[in-house]
């Protein structure tokens, strides 16, 4: 579905739930997930539609972390803001809530960012790196976490550099290919699960044109229009037609035309020179595009189909008591036939709660009187037209409880609980850094947490729950 009516963007960076897009004006918008401040608004709140971020014209590029984002400007200076608790920022490690600039280089050229690491690549051919580096992911030779910038070695005929969740790989001015960090599945390419501290070359091929890397698992494209893949396969991602991790470079299907790739956590992209546009991996929440939940684990085509004969003028959603009430006025109802209204406690994963036929009335209403426990909800229309193609309207999200979230004792001993519902996972670090506790809980409520091993302290807690609220809490371990 199209956002918006704007036809002047010219780039997009995605991160784990927000969104950075550029314009064709050098002006930068975001909308998403903004509990950290990622968004680069000076505030937390999460964004349903694009907002722009400042009035300066003059952003040349973005990437986004996984809850912080990075531009570069015109003037080859390197902006951040967002997340910083592992030093993904480059400036300390102080979560900033509106772009701020890293030192006074301004000749920057282009960045990335995974996890909680940033590699950067300068005009020079230079290559730094910043951030979280438990798996060696920065490339420097060793497993500290850098709250500022490091140069990788001293090689300056770096051309392109691209993050994945915990791994770096980079291309070089010759077409050699290098990867450095985690490599549980592979994600390296070197024909081993062994993880690097340092840049290590990929077979001998020199004819290496761009490479892109999901969360464990890498698609590069060679300068003969030949993609390849490695990693991590539990879901198809590689797409070569199973389901078994690679750890050395295969070839996917035989195509020699394709353009450009791109990877999603656990998906992949391939754009071709005819424009066609392909897609495999997880498709568990319709990512793929192609019109159904299925895993694919070879390349399928991904077709756009025309926009549908129905123009909403509004779609509106209001909460009374334990209420919501859906309202929507349509401009026409062409070929239309009905319209199922949809429900979402996450933003993502949609159910059908109703259908309404269309009756040429124009303004409609539902109520929806059977609400989730959740502290928000997400509503869409799906409008199916007489031959079973169908769209969807803009979501809406509307908040029908309130999640707050605080840990008790502090200071505390044996256990830190944390009180607030939907805790989804946390994140544990020393003053200096050093992350010594990670744990997905699974939307839990009031989880305890087990402190009773660490040394006393002070200690930092990241928790972050289903509905995109991220809060970091300081505490004392006695």
């Amino acid at each position: 579905m199209q956002i918006g009516n704007a036809t002047d963007w010219q780039s997009v960076s995605c991160g784990e739930a927000h969104t950075l897009g550029l314009k064709t004006n050098g002006s930068l918008w975001a909308w998403g997930r903004n509990g950290s401040g990622q968004l680069g608004n000076g505030g937390y709140s999460n964004e349903y539609s694009p907002i722009q971020i400042g009035n300066d014209t003059d952003w040349q590029s973005v990437s986004c972390g996984e809850d912080y984002s990075i531009a570069i400007k015109t003037d080859g200076s390197l902006w951040v803001w967002g997340d910083n608790v592992m030093g993904q920022l480059g400036i300390g490690n102080t979560t900033i809530y509106r772009p701020q600039k890293i030192n006074n280089a301004t000749n920057w050229k282009s960045v990335a960012c995974g996890y909680g690491h940033t590699i950067a690549l300068k005009t020079d051919g230079s290559l730094w790196a910043w951030g979280w580096n438990a798996l060696g992911q920065l490339g420097n030779g060793n497993n500290s976490n850098q709250f500022s910038p490091v140069q990788i070695g001293s090689d300056t005929n770096w051309q392109r550099v691209t993050c994945g969740e915990d791994h770096t790989l980079a291309l070089k001015t010759d077409g050699s290919l290098w990867a450095w960090g985690y490599n549980s599945n592979g994600q390296l390419g070197i024909g081993s699960t062994t993880r690097q501290y340092s840049p290590v070359k990929i077979n001998n091929a020199t004819n290496w044109k761009s490479v892109a890397c999901g969360y464990n698992h890498t698609i590069a494209l060679k300068t003969d229009g030949s993609v390849w893949a490695w990693g991590g396969n539990a879901a198809g991602q590689l797409g070569n037609g199973n389901t078994t991790d690679q750890h050395s470079p295969v070839q996917i299907d035989s195509a020699t035309n394709l353009q450009s790739v791109a990877s999603g956590l656990y998906h992949t992209f391939a754009h071709t020179t005819d424009g066609s546009l392909w897609a495999w991996g997880s498709n568990s929440y319709g990512q793929l595009g192609i019109g159904n939940t299925t895993k694919q684990s070879s390349p399928v085509t991904v077709s756009c189909p025309s926009t549908l004969p129905l123009h909403l003028l509004y779609f509106t959603a209001n909460k009374e008591s334990n209420h919501v009430f859906l309202n929507w006025q349509t401009a026409n109802e062409v070929n239309v036939s009905h319209v199922n209204i949809q429900r979402s406690a996450n933003g993502t994963a949609f159910i059908n709660i109703g259908t309404v036929k269309t009756t040429g009335a124009s303004s409609y209403g539902f109520e929806d009187d059977n609400l989730p426990d959740a502290s928000m909800v997400y509503y869409r229309l799906e409008i199916v037209d007489k031959d079973g193609l169908h769209t969807y309207s803009k979501t809406i999200a509307i908040s029908i409880a309130n999640t707050h979230l605080s840990i008790y004792p502090n200071p505390a001993k044996n256990i830190v609980t944390i009180q607030g519902t939907q805790v989804n996972h946390v994140l544990l670090q020393d003053v200096l850094g050093r992350t010594v506790l990670t744990k997905k809980l699974g939307n839990a409520t009031n989880p305890p947490i087990n402190i009773s091993e660490l040394p006393t302290g002070i200690y930092y807690l990241r928790v972050g729950t289903g509905l995109g609220v991220s809060t970091t809490f300081k505490f004392v371990k006695q």
